[in-house]
């Protein structure tokens, strides 16, 4: 009796599961080829999507001051030399004009942009077109007229 109503469960819930007609933007984290380097990570909550776009633009070393003291026996205490990577992020909500589609066709979209390291004004509209072909994601954000990002992009799993 157990098996059977575990058995008609599982085939209950096979019959009825979603149907995946290409792979999911938000099952990975997206990786800039080109320079600077860049993360793309769109977030799914029921109701709307999340893109995060991270920027790694440059890196600057930082040294300890020259005024710096020591103390003896314990030198673990002592500052050292290291590196700062400078990145930029801008994070927010993005509606789709159409149902996102696979098969190479242009997908676009409004991004309203809610938070953003460096400060900026917000919120911030941007525009943007997002196609998927051969397992690489052309991603290109618009602010007016002016081109914010464009690059090509490769999926990286993450968890």
């Amino acid at each position: 009796m157990k098996f059977n109503f575990i058995f008609i469960t599982l085939m209950f819930s096979i019959g009825f599961s979603k149907s995946n007609k290409g792979p999911s933007l938000t099952n990975n984290k997206w990786i800039s080829e080109g320079s600077p380097k860049r993360e793309v990570w769109f977030q799914d909550w029921s109701g709307y999507i999340r893109l995060f776009v991270t920027t790694f633009e440059d890196t600057s070393s930082v040294n300890p001051g020259p005024y710096i003291t020591e103390t003896k026996n314990k030198p673990y205490l002592t500052p050292k030399p290291y590196k700062l990577v400078q990145k930029n992020q801008l994070i927010g909500n993005i509606k789709w004009d159409q149902d996102f589609s696979w098969n190479g066709e242009k997908n676009s979209f409004t991004w309203k942009v809610d938070r953003a390291n460096p400060k900026i004004k917000l919120p911030d509209i941007y525009t943007g077109t997002l196609t998927y072909e051969e397992n690489n994601l052309t991603l290109e954000i618009i602010k007016g007229f002016q081109t914010i990002y464009s690059m090509v992009l490769k999926p990286v799993s993450y968890y």
